[in-house]
Order: structure tokens, then sequence, then C-alpha cells
């Protein structure tokens, strides 16, 4: 029996997990293209959790026009939109300054202040790191907060600080200990 595209909807809208596997499958490369533009772990699952909200909430139903060119073309819509929104929201993450940089308080590092070499470290660290990042490292490293501490403080996700955490401890190792070529 072949069914329409509205007619998978009205039945997973009404529970029929085999027809929201179905429209999952239908739409795959949609979500796997902006899963792939937004660059972190789970973004395929949110984009496919929204799809199942968008089957669930009933605004298919809804339409004036229940062809398949319709109900497609709103479906790409709405993944867009909410893929311009994980996208703003992922780029407020990556963006935000945890604290500002004129917040550390380098002096309160517990390194000695007759020595030269801690003003070359920071030197070398604004160098290499964005304000940002550098934010993050002093206060895991210098501050001793935990990954979760910062998170919960800055209102993000553990894996997206983790992931930063990452990334610079990734930029520090290319600055400070490049591989030497034999």
């Amino acid at each position: 029996m072949n069914y329409t595209l509205f007619d998978l909807f009205l039945n997973a809208y009404n529970g029929n997990s085999f027809a929201q596997l179905q429209i999952v499958q239908r739409f795959q490369p949609l979500l796997k293209k902006y899963a792939a533009l937004l660059k972190y772990e789970d973004a395929y699952s949110d984009l496919q959790l929204y799809l199942l909200e968008l089957l669930h909430s009933g605004k298919l139903t809804k339409l004036q026009r229940k062809d398949d060119g319709t109900l497609v073309k709103y479906i790409e819509s709405s993944i867009r939109h909410q893929y311009i929104s994980l996208n703003s929201r992922k780029n407020a993450v990556d963006n935000s300054v945890i604290a500002s940089v004129d917040e550390i308080d380098f002096d309160q590092m517990s390194l000695s202040s007759n020595d030269e070499y801690p003003e070359l470290l920071i030197s070398d660290l604004h160098s290499v790191l964005q304000p940002s990042e550098l934010t993050l490292l002093s206060q895991f490293v210098f501050k001793g907060m935990s990954i979760a501490d910062i998170a919960e403080k800055s209102g993000v996700s553990r894996q997206a600080i983790n992931r930063k955490k990452l990334s610079i401890l990734k930029k520090l190792e290319c600055a400070f200990f490049p591989k030497t070529s034999k």
C-alpha cells in the first residue's frame, strides 16, 4: 500500500512508530546536512528530536494544502529555522566570555612575582588564545574550577566546555610544542 506523505504524518501524529521512523528516514539527508553544518556532537539527535516534536505538535495537520510538496517545503523550512536557532545558540556559547579577561586577576595566580617567566607565559597565552579561551583556561587551571562548575556558571553544557577545553589544549600544544620534522 502506497501512503502519501500526509497519511504518514497523520499516522505519526497518532503515535504510529513505524510512520515516525519512515518520516525520519525520508528527511535523514536534510537532517544530516544541517547536523554537519552545526558541527557539534549531538546536532543530528537534536534535529531528529525537533522533527519528532514537530510531528507531535499537530501543526502539520492544520496546513491548508495537504499535498506532498507543501508538506516537504514546510518541514524543510522548519528544520532550517531550527538549524538557525541551534547555530545561534552554539555561537553564543562559543563567543560568550565566561568571565571578562579584565576580571582575571593574574597577580593572584600562584606564580612568582619576581620571576619574568609568568609575564612571558601570559603574553604568549594572549597571543595564542582568544579572550574567552584564556578565561576558560584561567578558571580551569589557575582557579581550579571543575568543568561542571564552569558550565553551570556560564549556563552551557559540560560537553561544550569540555570541547572548548580540548581545543584550547590542542592550540597550546601546537603553539608551544610543535612537532619536529625529521
